[in-house]
Order: C-alpha cells, then structure tokens, then sequence
C-alpha cells in the first residue's frame, strides 16, 4: 500500500516491518511499516487484512495488491479452466485473467497474475 494511501484510509500507527520486498525491476525494498488487520470489507463480510505501507508514489486510485493470505483467509476457490475465483467466505466471485509468460524468454520471470475485481462496495476501516 502506498503511504499516500495509508494516509487517505487515516492509517497513521504503523508496525516496524522486519522483511524486504523484491520488486519487479529487481530492486530491493524496505517497508516503512506494517499495518495489522486493517478490516476489508466486502458485501456484509469483514476480512483482516495485514498490508505493508512503502514509500511509492500512489493514491485512492491505486490498486492493492492482496495476495495469498488474503486468498486464503477469504476461502478463495481457484477454477482455473474457466478463469474464475471465488470467495467462500464472501459469496462472491469474480473473473480471473492469466498472463503466462514463458519462463525461458529474457522478457518473463514465470507466471504473473492480474485480477480484475469488481467488487463493491470495498470499505477499508482500521
């Protein structure tokens, strides 16, 4: 989550992050903390969600990245044939599109997934 994000949400009290984060160009980046069990909202459903707020340029509109603690706390199903996910815990889900790159190529590091979610409302409350 960008800082400016955090700071939208009225996240202020953040935890020290003991982890760095390989990005995408290779470089390595240090959190400026971790915000704990940040309550998403989805439908009548509340989800916890841990995020790590870095120093990168971002606001409201910028997307989360919510990733396999978030799948599995929310029950995600994964159909992969049919390209859908859903949410047991939610009753919710959603179109899923893959993007495979080849893993030999010098363009690709494996494969990347790019979710499309249209779920409203999204409520962030911490």
């Amino acid at each position: 989550m960008p800082t400016q994000t955090a700071k939208l949400l009225g996240i202020t009290r953040l935890q020290p992050a003991q982890i760095s984060i390989g990005l995408a160009n290779h470089t390595i980046a240090k959190p400026r903390g971790v915000v704990v069990d940040v309550l998403l909202e989805i439908g009548d459903t509340k989800i916890p969600v841990d995020f790590h707020v870095m120093n990168i340029k971002g606001g409201c509109d910028t997307p989360l990245i919510l990733g396999r603690p978030f799948l599995a706390t929310a029950g995600a199903i994964m159909d992969l044939p049919n390209r859908r996910i859903s949410l047991a815990n939610v009753d919710k889900s959603f179109e899923a599109f893959w993007s495979i790159w080849d893993v030999r190529s010098k363009e690709g590091l494996g494969a990347w997934t790019q979710l499309n979610l249209n779920l409203n409302p999204l409520v962030f409350k911490g």
